[in-house]
């Protein structure tokens, strides 16, 4: 393989790579409603902020970005774990998602 092939290949895979972390994002997925809440963009899957997974920004991107970390953060202060659980409600939360369409 000649140094311009490698160079192409190594190019492809990491376009790739970057496609695939876009594409498996918990907004990607999941597809939040994303709105206007006051004077920041709201990204929320559930009814409400309370009891869904939320991320606020200031623009639709980064609300989707602090979804991302919520999605994935536990708030079971008996847990322990700063991230995903799996024997939290995040676990629930995918399958509700998933049933939810």
């Amino acid at each position: 393989m000649d140094d311009h092939m490698a160079e192409r290949l190594t190019t492809t895979l990491a376009e790739i790579s970057a496609l695939l972390e876009v594409t498996f994002k918990p907004s990607v997925l999941f597809k939040p409603r994303i709105f206007m809440d006051g004077d920041r963009w709201c990204a929320l899957l559930g009814e409400n902020v309370q009891t869904g997974v939320c991320g606020f920004g200031e623009s639709p991107a980064l609300a989707c970005e602090s979804f991302d970390i919520a999605w994935y953060t536990c708030t079971d202060t008996t847990c322990g774990r700063q991230y995903y659980c799996p024997k939290c409600h995040k676990a629930a939360k995918v399958e509700e998602a998933l049933q939810d369409g």
